[in-house]
């Protein structure tokens, strides 16, 4: 006997669920069968939606630092693996480190890995960016 499911994979789920409310979602999400909700977790999974929501909420986090300190870390990070220096303020580099914290795995520091933050002997208030410490 085949197992009659609601949704045929989490991105069946994602048409239909996307433009609700959070709580709309979680609504109908704990309204399935234990079976369904365990089915929908392994194909968000292994479909890649994990990463996907990841990025975005990456995404939007980097537009809300750029928006409120006038920096874009993906600008910065591009000029720094040019060879160039780059100043920022200590106040955003503690910001982006504090944003990023929690999409940290297994030493992955994605969108700031390889940058390091040295102070500036001339001015306390910034860092100097670096890539993997080779820019002086």
């Amino acid at each position: 006997m085949i197992k009659k499911t609601i949704f045929n994979n989490f991105n069946d789920y994602w048409k239909f669920a996307k433009y609700l409310s959070i709580d709309q979602r979680r609504a109908i999400f704990k309204s399935l069968s234990v079976e369904e909700r365990e089915f929908l977790e392994g194909s968000y999974r292994k479909d890649g939606w994990k990463d996907l929501f990841y990025r975005n909420e990456i995404d939007k986090k980097i537009d809300l630092l750029k928006k409120e300190y006038g920096y874009d870390i993906i600008d910065i990070k591009v000029r720094v693996m040019k060879g160039k220096s780059v100043y920022v303020p200590c106040a955003f580099w503690h910001a982006l480190q504090n944003e990023m914290k929690e999409y940290q795995e297994d030493g992955n520091e994605c969108i700031v890995d390889g940058l390091i933050a040295r102070p500036c002997k001339s001015n306390s208030n910034v860092f100097l960016i670096v890539f993997n410490g080779e820019n002086n």
